[in-house]
């Protein structure tokens, strides 16, 4: 998940890049999409092939990582789940904070880091 300043203006910059890349009028959703997996998860690894067996091994991980946090009332809702070798891993479980914000946890200083 996107945290900081940085991350969202790579993700901004990506965006615009993939956009630019299918020739694209404008930014989308979907490029943005794509962009937040990138930032988050790193490259696609298309030169990492995985044999059947492989990515059957590492569906099973990514999908224990569902059902634990599915099964676990403190664990942030699911977002994705994917198997797609990128360039810190296999396979990855990606969740959706429950809270993003909360005005009373607000303080000075977070404040200043939304502040351009």
């Amino acid at each position: 998940m996107i945290k900081v300043k940085a991350d969202i203006a790579n993700a901004c910059n990506e965006a615009a890049l993939i956009a630019a890349r299918y020739k694209a009028d404008s930014v989308e959703l979907k490029h943005f999409e794509q962009a937040i997996e990138r930032v988050t998860a790193g490259l696609e690894k298309k030169s990492r092939v995985l044999s059947p067996e492989d990515k059957n091994q590492v569906a099973y991980h990514e999908a224990g990582h569902a059902v634990a946090g599915w099964n676990l009332e403190w664990v942030d809702p699911l977002l994705k789940v994917s198997i797609v070798p990128r360039a810190r891993a296999l396979g990855y479980a990606s969740y959706l904070p429950k809270v993003l914000f909360h005005e009373k946890e607000l303080t000075a200083g977070r404040v200043h880091d939304f502040e351009t």
